[in-house]
């Protein structure tokens, strides 16, 4: 008979390489944040009380703007600077910024001051070109400012005669107090117009792209015969949505979930504080579908002409249901409306909210497959060349006008030609982006694939 081995919990067991780690010890993300927040929840911020620690950018604040920026606006990575450039070359400590501007700000906090100082300009340094702040100082009896980030003075230094101010004992301004620009970290200069964008460089040949009130295409080089403005007048940001009503995309759900999250983010905000015209689109790989979304008019006469409680019908029906415009020319895509594509989202809810709910019932029986993604982007470059502005695309099925790839993602995939499956396609993506840069047009597209999407041609 075998004797049996001893079992292996004998004896005392193995301490082992390590000590055991308590848990008691180990730092919590969740336990920081919480005693971060409770900090902020009883005090403000002071931007330059050197007492206090910088809030987590997890933590909710009310910041007293003293002359810095709040941490919302600018956070560094570190805020322990060395003392020393040769304590700096020693630890070999990476300094970087954060930058955040028109940063959403809480209630209770003061909000940023604008300033306008015309077409002047604010005053700048000119050695470094910094602008002018609470740390500079004066000098020559408020004729001359220093610099404080190169401590210079330069003949550019010298104080304008509609911004000069005696100084008081203290050296500050007589105005100080009254000075957004030198009391606060954090404020927001009117530019002028040497600062407005420039349009984008004329074409040498006409194309589909040209917003529809260019000059006539019959004649050789016609964008040439009439140049551009010098700059482009600020408007409100201009907002395109795409939605995706291809086959897929319809009985996936996606058209209906994007419509409604759309419903509900667009009036999400403040009516009073919206600086945004809208604008929707949809599109498959047979037409681009273009919306009139401005609200008609009627006159007193015109009422009259019905009885009352017809004519409340007509106004309410046309209320509810835009004008749709269809561009089957999927290849020379164009903006066939001159107004009424972008609007104000709260003078036009009631359009809006019903053609969000018309899109998903009205295409349900929709059996193209796949969406033409490059041409709802040529027709965003298009409606918004002589302005800029943002085109924001939801697409489900696989873009039709995408050209196929040799080689499908199966045959491909753990080869030693993977790689090529991360190079764009087709040059053609890459033409349409840079259009777009040069005109000032932001595109982002939201991709729910059921399949493989060739990203790397689609984000070239």
């Amino acid at each position: 008979m075998p004797i049996a081995q001893p079992p292996h919990s004998a004896g005392r067991p193995f301490p082992g390489l390590r000590s055991r780690i308590d848990p008691s010890q180990i730092p919590s993300p969740v336990s920081s944040w919480q005693t971060d927040q409770a900090t902020w929840d009883q005090s403000a911020f002071m931007t330059c009380a050197s007492s206090q620690t910088i809030p987590i950018s997890s933590s909710e604040y009310v910041a007293v703007d003293q002359g810095n920026s709040a941490p919302r606006f600018i956070r560094l990575s570190t805020y322990a600077m060395p003392f020393s450039h040769d304590l700096a070359s020693g630890c070999h400590l990476p300094v970087a910024a954060m930058i955040q501007p028109f940063a959403q700000q809480p209630d209770g906090e003061s909000p940023v001051p604008v300033v306008d100082f015309g077409e002047s300009g604010p005053p700048r340094c000119g050695s470094c070109r910094g602008y002018i702040n609470p740390w500079c100082t004066w000098t020559s009896a408020g004729q001359k400012w220093i610099c404080n980030l190169c401590q210079e003075t330069t003949e550019e230094s010298l104080v304008p005669l509609e911004y000069f101010s005696t100084l008081e004992a203290s050296g500050q301004r007589v105005d100080h107090a009254s000075r957004p620009e030198l009391n606060h970290g954090t404020i927001d200069f009117i530019v002028p117009k040497e600062y407005w964008a420039q349009p984008p460089p004329p074409r040498l040949l006409s194309s589909n792209k040209d917003p529809i009130d260019s000059p006539s295409k019959a004649t050789f080089l016609p964008n040439l015969q009439q140049p551009p403005p010098p700059s482009r007048k600020p408007v409100p940001l201009h907002v395109l949505f795409g939605i995706d009503v291809s086959a897929e995309s319809i009985t996936s759900g996606l058209t209906r979930s994007i419509c409604a999250v759309l419903r509900q983010s667009i009036f999400s905000g403040d009516p009073d504080s919206s600086s945004k015209n809208i604008g929707i689109i949809a599109y498959d790989a047979k037409a681009v579908y273009f919306f009139d979304l401005s609200v008609r008019t009627f006159t007193y006469a015109m009422q009259l002409q019905v009885e009352i409680d017809r004519s409340i019908c007509i106004i309410q029906s046309t209320l509810s249901q835009p004008k749709m415009l269809v561009v089957s020319d999927i290849d020379s895509v164009f903006v066939p409306l001159r107004t009424g594509l972008f609007v104000d989202p709260y003078l036009s809810r009631n359009l809006i909210e019903g053609l969000l709910d018309m899109i998903p019932t009205y295409f349900l029986s929709s059996v193209s497959g796949g969406a033409a993604l490059g041409a709802a982007v040529e027709a965003g470059l298009s409606a918004l060349s002589h302005m800029g502005g943002e085109i924001l695309l939801f697409q489900r099925s696989h873009p039709s006008d995408l050209p196929e790839r040799s080689k499908s993602e199966q045959e491909l995939a753990n080869t030693d030609k993977e790689r090529t499956l991360f190079s764009p396609e087709s040059l053609k993506w890459s033409e349409i982006a840079e259009e777009c840069a040069e005109a000032g047009i932001a595109v982002n597209t939201w991709l729910f694939p059921g399949h493989f999407a060739d990203v790397a041609t689609i984000g070239k």
